[in-house]
């Protein structure tokens, strides 16, 4: 790993947000950041925890890496959890057969189940992920408004901008509505497309943090 010299003395005892809904990405980058920052990092999977939590401890945070396209919700999260589970069991079912010289009629009937619950269940997945869930949620912290514009329930119009969290968007190739609408922010992000080695990560997050005394 080609890390920064000064990185280690620039991450020593950060306090980093991460909100990711992938449960394997997750477990490394908490993993990497607690060797680093000495702390293990707070995480969120939706974009309602992300609001919540940027609401209640924002200004705590030296920066937040966000996964930009999030599900809506804790239920939602679930739900993608299940659908992953079912992927995982109609792959299964795809390398058996793929292991197999010759398919029997039911085996055949078998293979064309799974090709169609594959389907089905993408297309569920794809409907819980909201493509711009993270600059979303980060529109409604720092403004208390969505990202047409308006004034979300239980936040006044005039209340003071929020603190400024250093923010690092990770993103999948392709995601350009969510960079074009991140241009409504009052305050500058940055970008990385996943997926990103753990030098980049590190290099990257240091860029955001304000110098220590």
């Amino acid at each position: 790993m080609i890390l920064d010299s000064t990185i280690n003395k620039r991450l020593d005892g950060r306090k980093i947000l991460v909100a990711e809904d992938d449960t394997a990405l997750l477990k490394r980058l908490v993993e990497l950041l607690a060797s680093y920052t000495g702390k293990k990092p707070t995480t969120v999977n939706s974009a309602a925890n992300l609001l919540s939590e940027l609401q209640e401890n924002g200004a705590a945070y030296d920066a937040a890496v966000i996964d930009v396209m999030l599900p809506q919700t804790e239920a939602d999260f679930e739900k993608m959890m299940e659908c992953r589970q079912k992927l995982d069991q109609i792959t299964s079912i795809f390398r058996k057969m793929q292991s197999l010289n010759r398919l029997t009629s039911e085996q055949e009937e078998q293979l064309e189940d799974a090709r169609d619950d594959r389907e089905f269940t993408l297309n569920i997945l794809n409907t819980l992920v909201d493509r711009r869930a993270g600059v979303r949620a980060l529109q409604t912290y720092l403004t208390g408004t969505n990202i047409s514009g308006q004034h979300t329930l239980g936040v006044s119009p005039s209340a003071p901008a929020k603190p400024h969290v250093p923010v690092l968007f990770l993103t999948a190739v392709g995601n350009e509505e969510a960079k074009n609408s991140a241009d409504s922010l009052p305050a500058p992000v940055h970008w990385l497309v996943k997926p990103v080695s753990p030098e980049v990560l590190l290099n990257a997050i240091c860029a955001l943090l304000t110098p220590t005394a």
